[in-house]
């Protein structure tokens, strides 16, 4: 057994993305928590009577506003660092990844970075140390494998150029139609069948328009980028979107040249009348994001659309000639490996769009195999079950460490594709259950990148969310406040005014 003791009151949800990196069904302990306590986890090989020790503290250094962090773990090693009150969620993170990677002797490709955005300690670490030594210190310190430090390194370096280059004092807009044709296996969003809520459509489409209007009759700040999501946005009628795009485009205050990005998304939602609609309005960018290049693979992950019909709609958009088109594959999907995964993107590249995104999937938790041991503890039957299970587990960990690294093969081999064609990353980030630990990584040919992108990822933009679920931010200096508009389809049509009012609160206009 591996048990863990915390001597500090810091939120268990922070240790627990660090464990399941190592260990499945890491659940938070009961409430209340008495200081210190302690959890456990089975190791394999190891009967009930052996045990290894972590034990994290946090000490206060007199009054000089500093902490000492500090993790002993067995036999009698030692990681300790003194720093800022603000830090001591990451540093303990940090501690407690590297003292499991010795312990346990398994390392992941992005180490101790568990967050969302890892090109925001990117940043820091540049800032103070430049680029050669913070990639240094990713790997020595944070535990990543070269490959991720380098691409972390480098996706900082694209991120700061386009942020350099904006003006923070400008919104960015989300507009999110959370709906699509069908729904994908893998969907973790709130989207909803469209042909369900057919007859409520048109509704959602005027609460959008209304919650635009009020809001923007009071805020005055122009809209640097403006950004269609979903779901699928085109999973509209030709005249619901029609209704939605003449709407926001006489009440939006886009700067002249603002970037305008619409989420096509979906083959099976498109047709030459939409796209030619589309080109009607001031949008540049269009996603058309095919997921993979093989049939059995779409029909297995719920897209009710066929690779033949992914090139049609990609024929479409080429005779329409928009600045920017980009095109999203994952890696990871059920059934396919590497080779799969690389014919699909050799395929894509074939039609030279300017963007490219490589998703990893992202898996839903799943639930931790429970082991019943029934047996009195020492008896021969009780040290035959944990045998079975210890086996049992050490070849399921086997396949899934076999997986892991064949996806990160494929997911390097990618890199090196798209960069043989001059796409270089320009942004990046991270989800909880990433299939092998991986990332999404956006590619582009120079000049082509979203700005919206980088914006929205890097928490340094206002971003202004409309529609049911969507998120806004508030960005204040180095301070963010955040509001997410009511998911539920029927509320968020019965009170897009309110929503209107809660976002103007939120950026105390």
């Amino acid at each position: 057994m591996l048990k863990i003791t915390f001597h500090h009151n810091q939120r268990f949800e922070t240790f627990a993305e660090v464990l399941r990196l190592f260990f499945t069904g890491v659940k938070a302990p009961p409430e209340p928590l008495e200081i210190p306590y302690s959890l456990s986890f089975p190791l394999l090989g190891c009967t009930a009577d052996q045990e290894l020790r972590i034990e994290q503290f946090v000490e206060p250094l007199g009054g000089s506003g500093r902490y000492l962090c500090r993790t002993k773990y067995s036999p009698d090693q030692e990681i300790f660092s003194e720093v800022q009150e603000s830090l001591i969620r990451r540093e303990l993170k940090r501690q407690l990844y590297l003292s499991l990677v010795d312990l346990l002797g398994e390392s992941r490709p992005w180490g101790a970075l568990t967050g969302v955005r890892p090109t925001m300690l990117a940043a820091e670490l540049v800032a103070r140390h430049g680029e050669k030594e913070s990639e240094n210190l990713l790997l020595s310190d944070y535990g990543l494998c070269p490959e991720k430090a380098a691409l972390l390194i480098e996706t900082n370096r694209a991120e700061q150029a386009i942020l350099a280059k904006l003006d923070k004092s400008e919104d960015m807009v989300y507009i999110g139609i959370p709906f699509c044709n069908s729904r994908c296996a893998y969907c973790s969003f709130i989207a909803q069948d469209a042909a369900r809520y057919a007859e409520r459509l048109g509704d959602y489409v005027q609460a959008i328009i209304q919650d635009l209007k009020y809001f923007y009759a009071r805020r005055k700040e122009r809209v640097s980028a403006l950004y269609f999501g979903g779901g699928t946005p085109s999973a509209l009628s030709t005249e619901q979107l029609e209704v939605l795009l003449t709407a926001v485009f006489s009440i939006l205050p886009l700067k002249e040249g603002a970037e305008v990005t619409f989420e096509a998304g979906r083959p099976d939602s498109l047709d030459p009348e939409k796209l030619a609609l589309l080109k009607n309005y001031p949008i540049q960018r269009i996603c058309l994001n095919p997921q993979t290049l093989h049939n059995q693979s779409l029909k297995r992950i719920g897209r009710h659309h066929t690779v033949e019909e992914f090139y049609q709609a990609a024929d479409y958009l080429k005779a329409l000639n928009f600045d920017s088109v980009n095109m999203d594959l994952i890696c990871g999907l059920p059934g396919e490996g590497e080779a799969e995964f690389l014919h699909s993107l050799r395929a894509v590249m074939a039609l030279e769009p300017e963007n490219i995104t490589l998703h990893s999937l992202a898996l839903k938790r799943a639930a931790r195999l429970r082991h019943e041991v029934k047996a009195v503890a020492g008896t021969a039957e009780y040290q035959a079950q944990l045998a079975l299970i210890a086996a049992e587990e050490v070849e399921k960990k086997k396949a899934l460490k076999a997986q892991a690294e064949q996806l990160f093969r494929a997911m390097e081999e990618a890199h090196k594709l798209l960069r043989s064609q001059n796409y270089a990353p320009y942004y990046l980030y991270r989800q909880k259950n990433l299939t092998a630990g991986l990332e999404n990584t956006g590619f582009a040919l120079p000049g082509t990148e979203s700005i919206y992108n980088v914006g929205m990822m890097s928490d340094r933009i206002s971003v202004i969310g409309f529609g049911a679920g969507a998120s806004s931010k508030a960005v204040f200096g180095r301070r963010l406040e955040r509001y997410v508009n009511v998911k539920d389809i029927g509320l968020y049509i019965e009170r897009a005014q309110l929503e209107s009012e809660k976002k103007l609160a939120l950026f105390k206009a």
